[in-house]
């Protein structure tokens, strides 16, 4: 699916082309500015439908591969540099740093519960495993 949706959204991309150049040449009306619209317009869609096919294929792992995950890095250990980057590239969307605090925002989530510092340190003293969490409240 993904694949037809990527050869469609190429040949949206080599007509508009062909729009670009003959513009460039000084063809241009309302008709061929039309077009050039709703080429782009379409283009937009196919973008659009190409990443929902990705979050779909994303989402489409089974339950066992899923739990695989969870429970190869239940107890990861965070020095890794390695281990690290790929947990963060996996849970985490941005960082924002401001005035004194951090704000961390998931891929995953269902509501917007933050968790404040506090809380986390409540978090790590239920998880003794967890490397040691220094800072001020």
């Amino acid at each position: 699916m993904i694949e037809a949706l990527e050869l469609e959204r190429k040949d949206v991309e080599r007509q508009n082309g062909i729009f670009v150049k003959a513009n460039a040449q000084g063809i241009f009306s309302t008709a061929t500015a039309q077009a050039m619209n709703d080429l782009e317009q379409r283009k937009n869609e196919l973008d659009a439908q190409i990443q929902t096919e990705h979050v779909k294929n994303t989402l489409m792992e089974d339950e066992g591969s899923i739990g695989a995950f969870f429970q190869r890095y239940a107890e990861a250990k965070l020095d890794d540099t390695d281990t690290r980057a790929m947990l963060l590239e996996y849970f985490v969307n941005k960082i924002y740093v401001g005035d004194g605090t951090l704000t961390v925002v998931s891929w995953f989530y269902e509501n917007c519960d933050q968790m404040t510092w506090e809380r986390m340190l409540v978090s790590k003293e239920n998880v003794p495993h967890a490397s040691p969490l220094t800072g001020s409240t």
